[in-house]
C-alpha cells in the first residue's frame, strides 16, 4: 500500500508487522478495520508494486507471517440463521438475528451450486414451503442491503 508516497517502508525484514502496521496508520487506516492485503510475487521472492502514477518497483521482503482475524469484521460475526425444523419436510421458520436491516434477500442453492428459490424484501420469521423440491442438501444464504451474507446448510427428507 504505497498511496504514492516514498515516506513508505522499502525493506520489511524481520521488522515486518511492526513496519506494515506503521504504513497501515499512516495510510489513516482506522483501527480494527479488516482489510484484505494482496500482493503479486516474482518468481525470485520479492514483491512488486505499484501506486497510483504507475510508479512501481520491488520491495525485498522475506515470507512474514502476520497473525489475526482474516477476512472476519467483527461487525458480521453476531448474525445468526435460525431453521425449524432441519430436517425439513414441508415446510419451516426460517428467522435471522443480529441484521441491522430487517428487509433481506433469501436465496437457496442445491449442491450443483443452482439457484432453486430466491426471494427479495423478505421480512423475519419467514415461512418457506419447499414446494417440489427433491429430497437431499441445500444451502441457505441470507443477504442484507450491504450484500453481507450468512450461510447454512439446511436437510430437506
Amino acid at each position: 500500500m504505497n498511496n504514492g508516497s516514498s515516506s513508505f517502508p522499502d525493506q520489511f525484514g524481520q521488522m515486518s508487522p511492526y513496519r506494515i502496521k506503521q504504513m497501515l496508520l499512516k495510510s489513516g487506516v482506522p483501527h480494527n478495520t479488516t482489510l484484505f492485503l494482496g500482493v503479486i510475487l516474482d518468481y525470485q521472492n520479492e514483491i512488486s508494486e505499484t501506486d497510483e502514477t504507475n510508479n512501481g518497483g520491488f520491495i525485498n521482503m522475506p515470507p512474514t507471517s502476520i497473525t489475526g482475524n482474516v477476512g472476519i469484521n467483527i461487525f458480521y460475526q453476531n448474525r445468526s440463521i435460525d431453521i425449524r425444523p432441519n430436517p425439513i419436510l414441508n415446510k419451516a421458520i426460517i428467522d435471522v438475528a443480529g441484521f441491522i436491516d430487517n428487509t433481506l434477500t433469501i436465496k437457496i442453492m442445491d449442491v450443483c451450486g443452482k439457484i432453486v428459490f430466491e426471494k427479495n424484501d423478505i421480512q423475519f420469521p419467514f415461512v418457506w414451503d419447499r414446494d417440489n423440491l427433491k429430497d437431499g442438501l441445500y444451502l441457505i444464504m441470507i443477504f442484507d442491503s450491504d450484500q453481507a451474507i450468512i450461510r447454512k446448510k439446511i436437510v430437506l427428507n
